[in-house]
């Protein structure tokens, strides 16, 4: 495979046309990742001493589109989007413009590269009636990527809000969820932190727990 390093990765993603689009697709949730890597990087001698040195590093959707890319070995087309089956699933896809799922399983591959959606502990309120179910979630959940090269990762863990909707009446359903948290992470084998928020939206899917 052709492997890009991640720091080589965030800078070419703004020239492949790849979009940060996140809005309400069929059939899928579409994806919305904003985060901020901080690593610590090599001290600095400086006339008075030794300084410590820390690196920012931004992360996009586009940057999660194009590590997909080239995990996969493949390329997406103009307007490509993030998406996931349903938030409870947690499986990564990658929807064209329109919402059409063009890569199903965009979570895994036998290199052993990750990029999934865990959940770990959930509470719900909400009702059902004959005609409607709606169902709000708080969650300990996370998002969470590993790099086939084994030499990136990054894990943002928090609490998120999801809320799916069913109406028999008018035979439709939605889902949206926003996960904000913090984790460990590291770019070519540099260490750090990384703080940021992950959410979606769509209708008429497979949602729910």
């Amino acid at each position: 495979m052709n492997k890009i390093k991640l720091m080589s990765v965030i800078a070419v993603a703004g020239f492949l046309g790849l979009t940060a689009r996140a809005a309400s697709v069929s059939g899928s949730d579409a994806v919305t990742v904003k985060a901020t890597i901080m690593l610590q990087t090599n001290n600095t001698e400086t006339s008075k001493g030794e300084k410590f040195n820390v690196t920012a590093v931004k992360i996009t959707t586009k940057d999660i589109l194009t590590l997909v890319s080239n995990e996969f070995d493949t390329a997406f087309p103009v307007g490509a989007q993030l998406g996931v089956d349903s938030f409870f699933d947690g499986q990564m896809e990658v929807l064209d413009k329109n919402g059409t799922v063009i890569l199903a399983d965009a979570s895994t591959n036998a290199d052993g590269y990750d990029l999934v959606i865990n959940v770990n502990a959930e509470i719900r309120t909400g009702s059902d009636t004959d005609t409607a179910e709606t169902d709000d979630y708080t969650t300990i959940s996370s998002l969470t990527y590993d790099s086939a090269d084994e030499e990136s990762f990054f894990d943002i863990a928090g609490s998120a809000t999801v809320k799916d909707s069913f109406n028999d009446t008018k035979e439709t359903d939605s889902e949206s969820f926003d996960l904000s948290g913090v984790g460990m992470a590291a770019v070519n084998n540099h260490e750090g932190l990384i703080t940021g928020t992950v959410s979606g939206k769509g209708i008429n899917g497979d949602f729910g727990d």
